[in-house]
């Protein structure tokens, strides 16, 4: 088996709350197993206190703080036509990161935890795609389109429509879907019309 790519939307340290819980755990799962390069962002100074651990148990790693402020996502997502969890998401500095690591490290699998960093793969990366989708954010954005002002809901409803369509593109080019429980897994593939193949 070769090396694993590991992108994370933030950083699996300390394991505190219910997404660091679940990304730590499969990090030290993956670790114990192959070399595992991280590519994750912190919130806040509290999470750069964790750099040094997490180095501890990755190959290698890019961590960087995301401070890109949500009226610039809002606009590069209108600008670009995608969704604003993506655009808050997107960093010059880990598209190097994963450019520079698929060439110098011999990765046969990326492995991403929530859907917000599988804008990251390339389109001719050739090696296995497990995505950890989690649960249907798509579906959360539906529901705050049905409450709030008119603005918030037009906002929502639009995040709701071209993340989901994110979110089923990204499925079908996955090797695997990884889901918090069976009832995610049914209604992703009930929103998305993807088949209900290669679902965990």
């Amino acid at each position: 088996m070769g090396d694993i790519l590991f992108l994370i939307h933030r950083i699996p340290w300390p394991p505190d709350r219910g997404d660091k819980i679940r990304s730590h755990w499969m990090l030290r799962h993956m670790a114990a197993r192959a070399r595992v390069h991280v590519g994750c962002f912190t919130d806040d100074a509290r999470d750069a206190e964790y750099i040094d651990a997490m180095a501890a148990v990755t190959a290698s790693q890019h961590v960087e703080a995301r401070s890109k402020p949500m009226w610039r996502a809002g606009g590069e997502a209108l600008l670009s036509g995608r969704p604003v969890s993506i655009t808050a998401f997107d960093s010059a500095a880990m598209h190097a990161f994963v450019a520079d690591t698929l060439s110098r490290h011999p990765i046969d699998r990326i492995v991403i935890f929530s859907c917000q960093m599988a804008h990251y793969v390339p389109r001719d990366f050739a090696g296995k795609l497990i995505i950890d989708f989690v649960d249907v954010d798509s579906a959360k954005f539906d529901g705050y389109a049905r409450k709030g002002n008119p603005l918030m809901r037009w906002i929502n409803a639009r995040e709701g429509r071209k993340l989901a369509a994110f979110e089923a593109e990204m499925a079908r080019r996955a090797d695997a879907r990884l889901f918090v429980s069976a009832a995610e897994a049914a209604l992703f593939v009930e929103r998305s019309g993807v088949d209900a193949g290669r679902w965990h």
